[in-house]
């Protein structure tokens, strides 16, 4: 029972606001278009920075994250 109502919910599921005028009509093409300008307003202050190897192993250095890790053990 649950595989069929997971298939069915999936045919029914509304697609990203890109695309969501065109699935079942949820959204007309102006409410599409005014939750793009919002969420692209909140994703303004998202800067892509450079990949660092260093900076992607310093939390490796803190000592609190090694503590929690044995902690789980």
């Amino acid at each position: 029972i649950t595989c069929a109502a997971s298939f069915l919910a999936y045919l029914f599921l509304v697609d990203f606001p890109e695309k969501a005028d065109k699935s079942w009509k949820f959204l007309s093409a102006d409410e599409r278009d005014f939750i793009l300008r919002r969420i692209n307003k909140d994703r303004d202050d998202a800067k892509v920075e450079s990949f660092s190897f260093g900076r992607f192993l310093r939390p490796a250095r803190n000592v609190e994250i090694w503590i929690f890790a044995l902690i789980s053990l």
